[in-house]
């Protein structure tokens, strides 16, 4: 691959394939490009693990009891056990907002 022709890879955002002996080797990106597909790849990941968490048997079973215990009415609001646990902040918490100093 000439550097003109990766310049022009670079140029129009993309991926430029350097071969040696005619066989693929390597890919240049522009960064923009890597960090989407590295995004995409992340989504991916995550997506299969949960596709795959959901056809677990046991995974489908936790869930069929959770649900049987809803319906039943054992449940209760998210903030009713945060409160239990000690977890819950009566006060939003503070921040601390920028000055607009340097």
């Amino acid at each position: 691959m000439t550097t003109k022709t990766l310049a022009r890879a670079i140029k129009n955002k993309k991926p430029a394939i350097i071969k040696e002996k005619g066989t693929p080797r390597y890919v240049v990106l522009d960064w923009d490009t890597y960090k989407e597909w590295q995004e995409q790849r992340e989504e991916f990941l995550d997506e299969l693990e949960d596709y795959r968490e959901l056809h677990d048997p046991e995974i489908q079973e936790h869930i069929r009891e959770g649900t049987k215990e809803y319906m039943a009415g054992k449940s209760r609001p998210a903030e009713q056990l945060l409160a239990e646990l000690g977890l819950l902040r009566d006060k939003p918490r503070k921040t601390k907002k920028n000055s607009g100093k340097l």
